[in-house]
């Protein structure tokens, strides 16, 4: 079993604390965490969700906890830091992934002999 410890970003009095098997994935932590999640605290989703665990965004919710290899301690639990990430910067995410997925405007010029498309993301 592995205790971690919830730091809520600008909420130095907000802590979780919960225990997790070594086989539960970042996901589950999330979803652990918004059961427990603190009344003081605005409501989030899980992709919302940011943890942070000594300095490494633990961002691939389908990864365990064993295969993070998070530091353990015997006197204490593990700090996670959570940050909750706006809803409307999770939009913004979305769009510019589409735009960094279009092919540059020089591949497109080699490959398709100099036409452009134009997409709009709304």
């Amino acid at each position: 079993m592995l205790s971690l410890k919830f730091l809520f970003a600008n909420a130095e009095s907000l802590v979780v604390v919960l225990r997790f098997e070594k086989d539960e994935t970042v996901g589950g932590l999330k979803e652990a965490l918004l059961k427990s999640w603190p009344a003081d605290v605005p409501p989030a989703e899980t992709a919302q969700i940011r943890l942070i665990c000594m300095g490494r965004g633990l961002t691939d919710d389908a990864k365990t906890l064993e295969e993070l290899q998070l530091p353990t301690f015997d006197a204490y639990p593990t700090p996670i830091n959570v940050a909750i990430r706006p809803k409307h910067r999770l939009v913004e995410a979305a769009q510019e992934a589409v735009l960094t997925k279009a092919p540059s405007r020089t591949a497109r010029s080699s490959t398709s002999g100099g036409s452009y498309t134009c997409c709009t993301v709304s």
